[in-house]
């Protein structure tokens, strides 16, 4: 328990994460099942394990470490896919739970990176290149968003249309002011 006391920031990999390459009808259900396990629940438990000692202190970032395999699943892989949508929402429900005026300086989301090399996937970037990004959602400040998705380095809300999109970008001041009002240095 001292070990789980002193743990600031948690970034959850799929190091042991279950990925099955068989068809659904084909895979005994007990697999289909140890895939969701692993994946989802692997994660809930290492969330359970350090989340109380970061409420005490109201101190800790929790990374879970996801993936987009849901929007466009592969053949073959449908306890895989069932398993990166169920921690989307465990990440949304998990910091919906947390009281942001109590614990204001506990986060939690969840980051999407692009193709990386792993057991799974021989192409990609290094897993060790991913770790800038994660720092940054680690170094997030109090107050700071949480239960929030991120693809590579941007939000991604993925029910938000395109004009909502336009309109939070423009809004949150990410367009640069020249793009805003034509300037007489600005292009027709």
């Amino acid at each position: 328990m001292a070990l789980h006391r002193s743990v600031t920031a948690l970034a959850s990999r799929r190091i042991f994460c279950s990925y099955p390459r068989e068809c659904f009808l084909n895979q005994p259900a007990v697999d289909w099942t140890s895939t969701l396990l692993t994946n989802v629940c692997g994660v809930a438990n290492c969330c359970r394990a350090v989340l109380p000692a970061m409420l005490d202190r109201n101190a800790g970032r929790i990374v879970v470490i996801g993936s987009l395999a849901d929007l466009s699943p592969l053949p073959w892989s449908s306890a895989y896919s069932a398993s990166k949508e169920a921690l989307h929402s465990l990440v949304r429900a998990l910091a919906y739970e947390i009281d942001r005026n109590r614990y204001p300086n506990v986060l939690i989301n969840e980051f999407n990176p692009p193709a990386t090399r792993t057991a799974m996937c021989d192409v990609g970037a290094s897993p060790s290149s991913l770790y800038r990004r994660v720092k940054q959602l680690i170094e997030f400040p109090t107050g700071g968003p949480t239960g929030r998705m991120y693809l590579r380095y941007r939000e991604y809300r993925p029910n938000e249309g395109a004009r909502a999109k336009l309109k939070r970008i423009f809004m949150s001041g990410l367009v640069p002011t020249l793009v805003r009002g034509r300037t007489s240095a600005s292009p027709p």
